[in-house]
């Protein structure tokens, strides 16, 4: 392939540039007339393969792909004697270019737009840079570390198949973040067996002076344990593992707040066992098939704020101690299928939000749950086995999302919850109606919005008190197939959807149907998904 040739003329050669026409932002350059055509070093295997890419910068802080990449390779044998001396030259301003951009930190793989607000003094002192499906990805390392790089902020590694280890002594003290994703060759972080010569497997980390404070790691098969240094505990706030399908250990670092792991079938272990770091905030765990506990038990985790977990469907119990956690305000646990109860002492008073989903032996609700004046928000769905506590549900709720009763609506109190706003009630098991005198239902006059979906047998919906709830303007009917009749509405109702509902829909008819009168003026009536005045 032909050399890169110039695409701008420069009264003077700027910093960073030379006669190929490849050039690399410098500090002073960034501050002055930075436009034109620029050739950016976007990947490397030394020494046969160097890609450049083609880009217009309109602005300092406005480039423009051209998709236009060059591949320069070169065969050193003796039939190519010819092709080495014409490109010689160009090649060597391509190391140079490289040497440049390495040494001055310059951002190598894309270009950072997202805060626009931010000068240009903070664009060329917190960098990133970006490998991808680099082979030798080691020596690139090796030269930013003899750089004594200052301000390499965040790196990310991508399909760099060769890797295998991570050690200790090499990666710049400034870094904060960092992200491995799909190497799948990958076999532990932070190996502590020290070498002192580089090989294309490995790199080596600065474990002396570490200020990591992110570390992400997505799609690395052959990564099984994780034991982070101490040196790392001190520091690391964030930790996010996902897509590793071999993983089963992980240790915890010390200042850890957040955790997120996902899809780990084979991950069983987090350590230590009896407990998490105190500083965590934000637990996720999902996808985590063989997952049968997550510690013994919660102990002085007052900051912890949201506990998230989702099909771990061996998960046997939730540590004990969640009554403890005085900033909990959010908890989720889907698909937990082993699951049977939660622990003694219940919830927290701080809690906000409860939903529980899919978990097919859970028994019963946390206990005292009735007492819990913050709760707002309590979603249940697809827990047949669960029954309800006689003492009724908290008085303070606004949304209430309840399926699989096992019991009549009426026992369940809804009259009592008068900051309620938004009720969904699904899958009442063998329901042929409701009925308000015999079943003593009432419902708030705070509703806002009510549900009804996936009753097959219910007939009819002969509550007095709907058409009182001065208050609700949104109206829904799901899945009720042996439904005929719509009770009286009220005349604030502003929605009302009916779907998978044949025998409602059919009288409902316009100008024909027998509950016509009752739904011609609400504003906005849908059926199967039509509205009720289209043609």
């Amino acid at each position: 392939m032909a050399t890169p040739t110039p695409e701008a003329n420069f009264e003077a050669a700027p910093p960073g540039t030379d006669r190929t026409g490849i050039f690399f932002r410098d500090q002073l350059w960034l501050k002055s007339k930075m436009t034109g055509i620029e050739y950016m070093l976007s990947e490397v295997m030394e020494p046969h393969l160097f890609v450049i890419r083609k880009q217009k910068r309109d602005r300092p802080e406005k480039v423009t792909p051209m998709l236009v990449i060059t591949y320069w390779m070169v065969q050193y044998t003796k039939h190519h004697r010819f092709a080495i001396s014409l490109q010689g030259r160009a090649l060597y301003y391509m190391q140079k270019a490289f040497t440049t951009a390495a040494s001055r930190l310059e951002k190598i793989g894309y270009v950072d737009t997202e805060n626009k607000g931010a000068t240009l003094e903070s664009k060329v002192t917190k960098e990133t840079i970006d490998f991808k499906e680099v082979k030798r990805v080691d020596h690139i390392l090796a030269f930013l570390q003899r750089k004594k790089n200052e301000h390499l902020e965040t790196l990310q590694i991508r399909g760099c198949h060769s890797l295998t280890f991570i050690f200790r002594g090499q990666l710049p003290p400034s870094l904060k973040k960092l992200s491995i994703k799909d190497c799948e060759k990958l076999q532990c972080l932070l190996d502590d067996n020290e070498s002192s010569t580089y090989s294309s497997s490995s790199i080596n980390v600065n474990s002396h002076s570490s200020h990591l404070v992110e570390l992400m790691l997505n799609k690395c098969p052959s990564l099984t344990c994780l034991p982070l240094p101490d040196q790392f505990s001190a520091t690391l706030t964030s930790l996010n593992i996902s897509y590793c399908s071999n993983l089963t250990t992980l240790r915890l670092p010390a200042a850890l707040k957040h955790l997120h792991i996902n899809d780990c079938p084979q991950f069983t272990t987090l350590l230590p066992r009896d407990r998490l770091p105190k500083t965590l905030e934000k637990l996720d765990i999902w996808e985590c098939g063989k997952l049968e506990s997550i510690v013994e038990r919660f102990h002085n985790n007052m900051a912890l704020y949201k506990i998230s977990i989702s099909l771990c469907s061996n998960l046997k119990s939730i540590p004990d101690g969640l009554y403890t956690l005085r900033s909990l305000r959010e908890i989720s646990i889907a698909s937990c299928q082993d699951l049977v109860s939660f622990p003694k002492g219940g919830l927290p008073n701080s809690i906000l939000e409860v939903s529980i989903y899919d978990c097919e032996k859970l028994t019963a609700l946390p206990s005292r749950i009735h007492t819990l004046t913050s709760l707002q928000h309590l979603y249940i769905s697809q827990c047949p086995c669960l029954s309800y506590r006689e003492e009724g549900l908290p008085a303070n709720l606004s949304f209430l999302n309840i399926s699989n009763l096992y019991k009549p609506p009426m026992n369940l109190g809804f009259h009592n919850l008068t900051s309620l706003k938004i009720l969904g009630i699904h899958e009442l098991v063998d329901a042929e109606s409701f009925h308000e005198e015999e079943m003593e239902m009432t419902l708030p006059h705070t509703l806002t919005w009510l549900l009804i979906e996936n009753f097959p047998k219910l007939k009819c919906l002969s509550c007095k008190s709907l058409e009182n709830l001065t208050s609700l303007e949104h109206l829904g009917f799901i899945n009720c197939r042996e439904f005929t009749s719509l009770p009286n509405l009220p005349s604030s109702l502003l929605d009302l959807y009916i779907k998978d509902c044949p025998l409602l829909k059919e009288a409902c008819k316009r100008d024909k149907g027998k509950e016509w009168y009752k739904i011609a003026d609400i504003p906005r009536v849908k059926i199967d998904e039509k509205f009720i005045y289209d043609p």
